[in-house]
């Protein structure tokens, strides 16, 4: 008999033999949890309109997985209510959601943070998996031509939201963790606040009538071709149970969902996984811009997408744009212009504000 057969032929028998009319400590009861997506740049709660999948993963006093329950498509609104029966006692409640009720193409469960040791394949096992084995990780596939590399399963992946029972940290938006009490007889109600984890980075590069592809055109901006590869990557493809990075996240490159080449301007709308303040600073984001016919790079060295936008400015008010990982969660949507110049020097803007002005070696 299987671990996850006992553990709940253990519960049962508890049940049977706790529950009784004159001992109702032992018996099933509810606890019903309520949603709110509140940390965005529109006004409200857009649980509602933007969620189409939650999934809650309640794990006992000793860190040990006890129930999953998910419900998806349209009864997610913003009055809905998950009624969850489950034994008394104490647990620590993580939700994960999705944009798509398709969840399973964009992501999937594991344990254990160790590459040699992690089951992808069979996922979560209630009564085996534990807390700080929990993981939800990008599915993905070897990047072409860059063996050390990963990539999204699909470019256009669900958007990812994360959540948990307890209070939200502001500015840090860390999770305060709360051990919800489930009592029998007593209906245990919990708002929890979603984030999302994912962003869009909208890069915008003017000034490619400077390139010199005369050899090559079908690479020009008239042509067939995109006359630059654009990508990003990073060590981001797993999060733990507190949302934070897997220590052995792998790089993934991340192209472009959308692009779109205007004359001479080129417009590539790239989604990647959550821009994470603190980890990206020491273990970068990187955008790069690449001649695919010369290999040169628009800038020299790569863009570190989070030191360039903690350098943007509000060109009204001078205010900086991003000043805590509340800002970066709250923004979906990161534009970052890129001008080539006659010389090939480049400037970077972000929301009008310029950053560094970089003269590539070519």
């Amino acid at each position: 008999m299987l671990k996850k057969d006992i553990y709940i032929l253990a519960m049962l028998l508890f049940l049977i033999t706790g529950c009784t009319k004159e001992n109702m400590d032992d018996c099933f009861t509810n606890l019903q949890l309520k949603f709110t997506f509140m940390l965005h740049t529109n006004d409200g709660n857009r649980f509602g309109p933007d969620i189409n999948l939650v999934r809650v993963y309640f794990f006992d006093e000793n860190g040990v997985l006890s129930h999953i329950q998910q419900e998806s498509g349209s009864v997610l609104t913003n009055a809905y209510a998950m009624n969850v029966q489950i034994a008394p006692g104490k647990y620590t409640i993580i939700v994960w959601g999705g944009s798509s009720e398709d969840f399973e193409t964009s992501f999937h469960e594991g344990h254990t943070n160790d590459p040699e040791m992690c089951d992808y394949e069979n996922g979560l096992s209630i009564g085996q998996s534990t807390l700080t084995d929990f993981l939800i990780l990008l599915n993905y596939g070897i990047a072409d031509n860059f063996l050390e590399d990963i990539m999204p399963a699909g470019d256009a992946f669900d958007d990812l939201y994360y959540g948990a029972a307890g209070t939200r940290q502001k500015n840090t938006s860390k999770y305060l963790f709360e051990e919800v009490e489930v009592r029998s007889g007593v209906t245990n109600e919990k708002l929890i606040e979603l984030i999302r984890n994912t962003n869009i980075l909208k890069v915008t590069i003017t000034g490619l009538q400077y390139l010199q592809h005369d050899r090559f055109p079908e690479f020009s901006p008239s042509g067939d071709g995109n006359i630059l590869s654009v990508w990003a990557s990073a060590r981001n493809e797993r999060y733990k149970y507190d949302n934070s990075i897997g220590e052995y996240a792998r790089v993934m490159r991340y192209h472009p969902t959308y692009c779109n080449l205007d004359e001479n301007i080129m417009v590539a709308s790239i989604k990647t996984m959550r821009l994470d303040m603190v980890r990206h600073t020491t273990e970068p984001m990187y955008l790069t811009i690449q001649d695919p016919v010369t290999g040169i790079t628009y800038p020299r060295h790569p863009i570190n997408v989070v030191n360039t936008l903690l350098q943007a400015k509000n060109p009204v008010t001078g205010e900086y744009i991003y000043q805590s990982q509340e800002d970066f969660d709250k923004i979906y949507e990161h534009p970052i212009d890129i001008e080539i110049a006659a010389d090939l020097s480049i400037r970077i803007f972000i929301n009008g504000w310029e950053i560094i002005p970089v003269r590539p070696e070519i």
